[in-house]
C-alpha cells in the first residue's frame, strides 16, 4: 500500500520581507524627495519670477466728494485717501474722483489712472505688481461692478506689460480687458457697455461664461449689448487738434521764438502784462504737460494763453458735417491768488475758449472757466458774453478731466448755433496763477455720409484776443 505525501509550501525567509520593505521605503522616500524638489523648484520660481505684491492705490477727489465703501467701514472723502482691496468708490453729481495706481518700488511711477465721472461707481478688487524687478510678470489691476462713465489711462514708457480687467454692471456682467498703454473712454449701464479706444488695445467679452473676446481697433467704439450678448463696432471720434498732449516739441527753438516751442500751438502773454507769465513744457506726475504760471507778487491782470486755429475762413472744421463735437481738457490747478474768477468773471486760473462762426457767418466766442478758490460770494460765477454755463469749481492740486459733452447742443439760440470752428484757445489769467495742462482735445464724429477729409483741420494761425 503506497503512502501519499502532501506538497509542503516553501517557508519564506524573514530576510526576504525585510529586504522588500527596505526597497519599498527607499523608493517611496526617493519619490517624495523628487516631488519635494519639484515643488520647491516651482515655489522658488514662482516666488522669484511670478509672485506679486500690492501696488499703492490712491483716490484723489477733484470735485465734490467720493463715497468709500469698505467691508467694515463707509465714509465720504473730500480730497485724498489710500484704498485697500475690495473697496467700492462712488461719485454723485457734480463730483469727480480719480484712482491712481503707483509703483512705490520705482519712484512712485504712475502705472494707470481711472477717473470716475458724475454718478459712477467701481470696486477695486486688487492692483498687483511683480515682487522683484527682474520678473517678467505684468502689472495687473482688477476692477469690478463698474457702472457710469470712466476715463482710463495706462501710462506709456513702462518696462513691462500692464493689464486692466474691468467687470461691468451690477447684475448682468460683461468684461473689458485693457492691454497696454493708451487712453480709453468707457460708459456702462445695465443695458450696454461702450468703450471708445482712443489709442490702445481693447477686448470686449459679452459673456463671462464663454470668455470669447472681441478686439476693438484704435480709434473705434465697441458696444456690448448686455441683453443680446452681442458686440457692435462703430466709428470713434476724430481729434481735430494737433499735438493735444503737448509731447511734440519743435526742434532748434531759439530764445527769440519760444512761442513756437510746441508743434501746432502758439503761446504768448498779453503785451501789457507786467510781470509777464511763463509757459514751459515739462513732465509732471508722470505726464507731459504745458505749465502756465505767473508769480512775482503780481497784483495786476495778466493772461498766458495758447491757441490753435484752422484757417481764417474756418472751412476746415464745418459743424454741418458732424453729429457730435466735444471739447476735452485735463489739468491740475497748482495755485490761484484771486477769488473765483475775479470781479469780471474773466480771471480764471484756467479757461477754455472756442472761436466760431454762427449760422449767419458772424464770429462768436464760447468760454468756460475753472477756479479753485471761493471765499467771497460777491464775484460772479459766469462771464459776460460767451458763457452759457457757470464756471466750475475744482479742488486745488488735483487732476481734473473736463468734457463739455456735445457742443452742438449747447447753443440754445438759433442765431448763435455753431456753424464753423475758427480755433481753440486755453489760457490762465488773473494775478498769480499756476496750472499744468496735460491735454486739450476737440473730439468730433462725422455724420455717416460725410468723408473724413471734410472735417479735418489743416492750417494753424494765431487767434486774436
Amino acid at each position: 500500500m503506497s503512502q501519499s505525501t502532501a506538497e509542503i509550501p516553501p517557508i519564506l525567509s524573514p530576510g526576504n520581507d525585510a529586504q522588500r520593505l527596505a526597497w519599498g521605503v527607499l523608493l517611496l522616500a526617493f519619490a517624495l524627495f523628487c516631488v519635494l524638489c519639484v515643488a520647491i523648484g516651482i515655489g522658488v520660481n514662482y516666488f522669484l519670477f511670478r509672485s506679486p505684491l500690492p501696488m499703492d492705490s490712491v483716490l484723489v477727489v477733484s470735485r465734490g466728494s467720493a463715497g468709500i465703501f469698505e467691508p467694515s467701514n463707509e465714509r465720504f472723502v473730500p480730497s485724498q485717501t489710500e484704498l485697500s482691496n475690495n473697496t467700492k468708490v462712488s461719485t454723485t453729481s457734480p463730483s469727480q474722483a480719480t484712482l491712481f495706481f503707483l509703483d512705490t518700488q520705482v519712484s512712485n511711477r504712475l502705472i494707470a489712472n481711472v477717473t470716475l465721472k458724475n454718478n459712477s461707481s467701481i470696486t477695486l478688487q486688487s492692483a498687483l505688481r511683480p515682487r522683484f524687478d527682474w520678473s517678467t510678470s505684468q502689472y495687473v489691476i482688477w476692477l469690478y461692478e463698474a457702472v457710469g462713465e470712466f476715463d482710463i489711462t495706462i501710462s506709456d514708457n513702462i518696462d513691462r506689460d500692464v493689464l486692466i480687467y474691468v467687470q461691468t454692471g451690477l447684475t448682468k456682467h460683461t468684461q473689458v480687458t485693457l492691454d497696454g498703454p493708451g487712453n480709453y473712454l468707457m460708459s456702462v449701464t445695465e443695458k450696454y457697455t461702450e468703450v471708445y479706444n482712443r489709442d490702445g488695445n481693447v477686448y470686449l467679452i459679452p459673456t463671462l461664461e464663454s470668455m470669447q473676446g472681441y478686439s476693438i481697433p484704435s480709434g473705434k467704439r465697441g458696444t456690448i449689448n448686455t441683453e443680446t450678448s452681442t458686440v457692435d463696432l462703430g466709428p470713434g471720434y476724430v481729434n481735430l487738434l494737433r499735438n493735444s498732449t503737448f509731447d511734440t516739441l519743435n526742434e532748434n527753438v531759439g530764445s527769440g521764438s519760444v512761442q513756437e516751442l510746441l508743434s501746432g500751438w502758439v503761446c504768448n502773454n498779453d503785451p501789457s502784462d507786467q510781470p509777464p507769465g511763463e509757459y514751459l513744457s515739462q513732465i509732471f506726475e508722470g505726464r507731459m504737460t504745458l505749465r502756465l504760471e505767473r508769480y512775482g507778487g503780481a497784483t495786476t491782470h495778466g493772461r498766458t494763453s495758447c491757441s490753435q486755429t484752422f484757417g481764417s475762413n474756418a472751412l476746415d472744421v464745418n459743424a454741418s458735417g458732424l453729429d457730435y463735437l466735444s471739447l476735452r481738457a485735463n489739468f491740475y490747478i497748482r495755485h490761484q491768488s484771486l477769488d473765483t474768477c475775479g470781479v469780471d468773471g474773466s480771471e480764471c486760473p484756467l479757461a477754455l475758449r472756442i472761436d466760431y462762426l454762427n449760422q449767419d457767418g458772424n464770429p462768436e466766442k464760447w468760454f468756460h472757466g475753472f477756479y479753485a478758490q471761493r471765499e467771497s460770494s460777491t464775484f460772479p460765477l459766469i462771464c459776460t458774453g460767451g458763457c452759457v454755463q457757470e464756471h466750475e469749481y475744482v479742488n486745488e492740486q488735483s487732476w481734473y478731466t473736463y468734457d463739455s459733452g456735445n457742443l452742438l447742443n449747447l447753443f440754445p439760440n438759433s442765431e448763435a448755433n455753431l456753424n464753423s470752428i475758427v480755433g481753440i484757445m486755453f489760457y490762465a489769467s488773473g494775478h498769480e496763477y499756476d496750472v499744468q495742462v496735460s491735454e486739450v482735445a476737440l473730439l468730433g464724429r462725422q455724420k455717416p455720409d460725410v468723408p473724413l477729409a471734410e472735417i479735418t483741420p489743416s492750417a494753424t494761425e494765431t487767434i486774436s484776443p
